[in-house]
């Protein structure tokens, strides 16, 4: 893999009513692989939202540069073609959607790229194959669920084909069966599509399921490296984090007599071990 986005030396500060700056980061030093899956974790206040809005141009840092691609944020000739290459997920999809029919919604990121029609339609259609929305191609917006508002959301930002989908905190405002419909289907964009995937949580549920994990504490890098590194380690927990359910369980059943090799992450995983119990 080659370096895809990098921070180098990136400090970002907020100016209040008053003039006085608020630093939201400080000193960041971060690369992010093409076709890695990053989760950049933290509590309320940390800088994620910050980092993530860096990484398209939607804010600029004070000091340092954000490279994508080796394209510099602050170099206003290649921000769209930064904003191409990285697709942003806003936390609330109704903030993104900006047509009554799906198809229609879909097709607004490449009809405003200049896509051809033949094009538009290919890549309308391929985007909603993706996400498994196909079928409501000429439903209302309005009247999907949460977690398919922001399926939709996501097709409109694939139809733009990007390399790159970076996603603050989108699961925030769903019930459990839009969240799980929306890391599926960021998932399958990793794992089968190869995109790079940046996903801003709190979430440690949804954390568990990428290969790297940036954590943040009061705008400074904490911590770089895998999941599992991460939840072994107790300054972790003491941040206020807890452990993810399914590991949870899987101690539970140890206790309880239940012999497991080695420790559970996912509910794939629990799913199997389950049902090779039978």
């Amino acid at each position: 893999m080659s370096t895809f986005i990098e921070f180098i030396n990136v400090s970002f500060s907020y100016t209040s009513s008053d003039g006085s700056k608020n630093p939201a980061l400080v000193d960041i030093n971060l690369k992010i692989e093409k076709g890695e899956f990053v989760s950049i974790l933290g509590l309320n206040g940390s800088g994620k939202s910050t980092l993530a809005k860096l990484i398209n141009g939607l804010l600029i840092p004070e000091k340092g540069d954000v490279l994508v691609d080796g394209m510099n944020t602050k170099d206003v000739s290649q921000i769209w073609e930064i904003r191409r290459k990285c697709g942003y997920i806003f936390q609330n999809p109704d903030n993104q959607l900006v047509a009554s029919i799906v198809e229609e919604d879909v097709a607004f990121g490449p009809e405003n790229l200049g896509f051809e029609r033949e094009e538009i339609i290919r890549a309308v259609n391929e985007a909603l194959e993706t996400v498994e929305m196909i079928e409501y191609r000429n439903h209302a917006t309005y009247k999907l669920s949460g977690g398919q508002k922001q399926r939709v959301a996501i097709a409109g930002i694939l139809a733009m084909k990007p390399e790159c989908i970076i996603l603050d905190e989108p699961t925030s405002m769903l019930d459990p069966k839009g969240r799980k419909e929306v890391i599926s289907t960021i998932l399958r964009l990793n794992r089968e599509e190869k995109k790079t995937i940046v996903l801003v949580t709190h979430n440690i549920d949804e954390m568990i399921y990428s290969n790297k994990v940036v954590v943040l504490e009061n705008g400074k890098i904490k911590y770089i490296g895998t999941p599992k590194e991460l939840l072994k380690l107790d300054w972790f927990y003491e941040m206020g984090f807890d452990m993810p359910q399914i590991l949870k369980l899987s101690y539970e059943l140890k206790k309880r007599g239940i012999d497991i090799d080695g420790e559970i992450w996912t509910v794939d995983e629990m799913e199997r071990f389950l049902c090779s119990l039978r």
